[in-house]
């Protein structure tokens, strides 16, 4: 498994163009393509970006996608609690996030890992109750907010990580 973290805030497209070169393969930038039961996933914000809608559509299909609307912070809440306020913002995802972990900042520690785990099932069931929720009343990205793709990233690494260990 190999996670590449951008901590300069890229926009979606430079996610989406990097992500693309490791699923077809780069030779000028020595990246050999995705093979087998490889995987590549895009994680990022939505952040109110206009024409993300447009990107996303336009992606390899091949590619997996993880937007968290507003921001990744609401996966985070969900960690601790149930959150479905609707046009919430990422100003209020951090500040609503701050009431359960004191001093939080982008770029978590191992520590501040190991500590989410313990809470993981419940963030599962919320973002998947949150798409079943937008899914039902028929909202549809970037209308679906708060909602957050990492859920799927997750049971993937989950799944990955059973099939290895047998």
């Amino acid at each position: 498994m190999k996670i590449l973290a951008r901590r300069d805030k890229p926009e979606p497209k430079e996610i989406l163009d990097l992500a693309e070169k490791y699923l077809n393969g780069d030779s000028r930038a020595g990246i050999e393509p995705a093979e087998g039961d490889d995987e590549v996933w895009a994680v990022f914000d939505f952040d109110q970006r206009k024409g993300l809608r447009s990107l996303i559509d336009c992606a390899d299909k091949k590619l997996h996608i993880a937007v968290s609307n507003p921001a990744f912070e609401i996966w985070l809440i969900w960690h601790f609690e149930d959150c479905m306020r609707t046009n919430f913002t990422q100003a209020q995802a951090l500040k609503e996030l701050e009431h359960h972990w004191y001093g939080y900042a982008k770029g978590l520690s191992k520590n501040d890992w190991e500590d989410l785990l313990k809470h993981k099932q419940e963030a599962l069931e919320r973002a998947k109750h949150a798409d079943e929720i937008h899914e039902h009343d028929g909202r549809k990205f970037p209308d679906n907010c708060p909602s957050s793709g990492v859920w799927n990233l997750i049971e993937d690494i989950g799944a990955v990580c059973s099939r290895k260990s047998r």
